[in-house]
């Protein structure tokens, strides 16, 4: 200061919105100069219009950055992949993107002032709408799937969010739907599982046949010996009719030695004592065939497209029942189902294609640890299931090799397997989770301890609700 010969100084902090943006200084070479009263006043005009020239600077660089951000949410919404629609507190629609144009086929004229209902094809219930509704209207965000129809009546799949907008006062204002057409990957999701399922059923088919061939032979056989027995017995019907019609008077002895005769002579006893054997052996052969193929049909089946009840204890019981011969020779099953257990609203010929996999799985486990030890003992395989509010447990357990720590956390990974080559995709699991976790809303968990054995848990909530946000 000595060297600007600066005698006196004064700083006036400028504050705008209660923030300090700076100081504005004054500075004399008079002593006391700048302190005097005549320059007060003009200190004050001079730092208010500083504040306000900078105050409007702000202003206007704030209201350009605003600007340049809307302008870039306004292009990245019409440029957004995914349909986007703004609607009032009734579902009337204010906006719809390019996408949405695409997509249904309406143009922006059409549907703005119709209720976003145009696009109900009646397939999702009206229950999930009212869930919808409930959820939204208390300021959250709902997140589920939609089965809609476009302009020109084709249905199509969407994946939504659906958020309130508020306001600053708190009061919902509009609504805003994000959606994803998911129609191309449920359709391909939907031929990988078909191709899942296709390929198990082929590496079943073979056990299935010899299921059926054992009983089947001696129901064969029987039919055999049963044809066999009915010829005999009518021809000893027809000898004794003709030896009592041939015109002669024979006493009582005479017909007695001819009958017996004609018995020891066909061996009637033999048959009287084997005929009720062989019939019994050939209800329970084709009753046996009978549960394999209704169980094979049950498994087999298309099922629904859209969710139904299910009785999960039965389904459990009829796979055991078609995949015996992918698992007699290794290990032996436990059921432990929960008789009180309520049917659970699900994809049926999901879960069946779930607990095929979870059962072949632990046979294949057993039968590799019972090479490694050079073993051939029976494991065990343990299929529980209980209910517990409003969730349905099944656990699948197995005294297999288990599952090395390293690769816990990518056995439900695609194309991940730790099967010996030729003996696994890497497909069955990751189909399990998608089953699992995506289409129903459920979890799974596996614990597993390497040479001691695996287990999978799986909850499946029993009346599934759309994911709350």
């Amino acid at each position: 200061m000595k060297s600007l010969d600066i005698k006196s100084f004064l700083a006036v902090p400028f504050v705008i919105n209660k923030i300090l943006y700076g100081f504005i200084a004054f500075d004399s070479n008079n002593t006391f100069g700048i302190l005097s009263k005549k320059y007060l006043s003009l200190y004050n005009l001079l730092t208010e219009v500083v504040t306000n020239l900078y105050s409007r600077y702000l202003n206007e660089s704030e209201l350009i950055k605003i600007t340049d951000t809307n302008r870039s949410l306004i292009q990245a919404v019409e440029q957004s992949a995914n349909s986007v629609v703004i609607t009032d507190v009734r579902g009337n629609i204010e906006y719809v993107n390019p996408k949405f144009v695409e997509r249904t086929g309406y143009s922006y004229a059409e549907v703005i002032g119709q209720n976003s209902r145009i696009l109900k094809s009646g397939h999702t219930p009206s229950s999930e709408y009212e869930i919808l509704w409930k959820t939204i209207s208390l300021g959250k965000s709902w997140k589920g799937q939609f089965k809609n129809i476009d302009k020109h009546n084709n249905i199509f799949w969407e994946q939504a969010t659906i958020s309130p907008i508020i306001n600053e006062t708190g009061i919902i204002t509009q609504f805003l739907a994000i959606k994803e057409d998911i129609t191309e990957k449920l359709l391909q999701e939907n031929q990988r599982s078909l191709s899942n399922k296709m390929e198990s059923i082929g590496q079943l088919a073979a056990g299935i046949a010899h299921e059926i061939n054992t009983p089947m032979q001696y129901v064969g056989d029987n039919a055999n010996f049963l044809a066999d027995s009915y010829s005999s017995m009518t021809k000893v019907f027809f000898d004794f009719n003709a030896f009592l019609e041939d015109g002669n008077n024979y006493t009582n002895d005479e017909i007695r030695d001819f009958y017996q005769d004609k018995k020891e002579e066909m061996d009637l006893d033999f048959i009287f004592e084997e005929v009720p054997e062989a019939l019994e052996q050939t209800k329970i052969g084709i009753e046996h065939v009978t549960k394999i193929v209704k169980a094979m049909k049950d498994f087999a089946h298309p099922g629904a497209k859209e969710k139904a009840y299910f009785d999960l204890n039965k389904g459990l019981q009829n796979t055991v029942a078609i995949s015996k011969n992918e698992w007699k020779y290794v290990a032996e099953i436990d059921l432990n189902l929960d008789e009180s257990l309520t049917e659970i609203l699900c994809l049926q010929n999901e879960l069946n294609q779930v607990f095929l996999n979870m059962i072949v799985n632990s046979a294949h486990a057993i039968e590799e640890k019972n090479k490694k030890n050079n073993a051939n003992e029976l494991g065990k395989i343990t299929i529980e299931t209980k209910r517990k509010d409003q969730i349905a447990f099944v656990k699948f357990s197995d005294t297999g090799s288990g599952i090395k720590k390293k690769d816990i956390d990518r056995i439900f990974d695609p194309f991940f397997t730790t099967k010996e080559v030729g003996k696994g995709t890497g497909q069955g699991l990751a189909i399990v989770h998608d089953i699992i976790v995506n289409k129903h809303n459920g979890k799974i968990f596996v614990e597993s301890e390497e040479g001691i054995g695996t287990s999978f848990n799986i909850e499946l909530p029993l009346n599934e609700v759309k994911e709350q946000i």
